[in-house]
């Protein structure tokens, strides 16, 4: 099943909420502040911050999806590094870049 706002694929296990914009039953989830909108998020494995509906954030988090179930169960979500390991956290309602400082001019940018 797709999201009827932006296309991304509703994964199939509770709660059945789009992973790109938040849409469920209730609607699109708006992001709080200035933080960006999950469909705008990148979905190519690199590494943004992002904020939960109840305010938690992740500074390290990315998105990953293997539904082929080749070398282990299908996955499709937003995970962040435990150890040696990743976990799956909940929908995201919004995402910033992850910035790092240079040292020469201290100015941030992108990572």
């Amino acid at each position: 099943m797709k999201c009827p706002i932006c296309k991304t694929p509703i994964p199939l296990t509770s709660p059945r909420a789009c992973l790109g914009c938040g849409y469920s039953s209730g609607g699109c989830i708006s992001p709080p502040g200035n933080w960006n909108a999950m469909a705008t998020a990148p979905v190519n494995a690199k590494r943004v911050k992002v904020i939960l509906a109840d305010g938690t954030i992740y500074p390290d988090a990315h998105f990953a999806m293997d539904l082929s179930g080749e070398e282990q169960p299908p996955f499709i979500g937003w995970f962040v590094r435990r150890g040696r390991s990743f976990c799956e956290i909940s929908t995201p309602v919004g995402w910033l870049p992850m910035l790092i400082a240079r040292t020469n001019h201290g100015t941030p940018i992108p990572l």
